[in-house]
């Protein structure tokens, strides 16, 4: 049985396309994933949008853990400080990562 695991995606859905890209062609029969779906980069919701089409299992990294502590609003979208990138998260994203395990 070929499992595929991978973790620490961090919203960067180029890395992550091209990751899925080699994953496939290795025709694992299962993947999961170890966290940190966002964090960092602006694609949070392309990333968890194709977790969810894949039917990914996945655990929650302490940055998608992040995301419940952080309240978005008008202004904080605007700011480029240090978490802007979790403010990205749309309210489907945030609520597929509030409990702690997907499977």
């Amino acid at each position: 049985m070929k499992i595929a695991l991978f973790s620490d995606i961090h919203a960067n859905i180029l890395a992550f396309e091209a990751m899925l890209l080699d994953m496939d062609s290795q025709k694992p029969d299962t993947a999961y994933c170890l966290g940190d779906l966002v964090g960092y980069n602006i694609w949070p919701n392309e990333v968890i949008a194709e977790i969810r089409r894949r039917g990914i299992a996945t655990l929650m990294g302490n940055h998608d853990e992040k995301v419940e502590k952080i309240t978005t609003t008008a202004q904080s979208l605007q700011e480029q400080g240090k978490d802007y990138a979790y403010h990205l998260i749309d309210q489907a994203g945030r609520t597929y990562l509030k409990p702690f395990l997907h499977i």
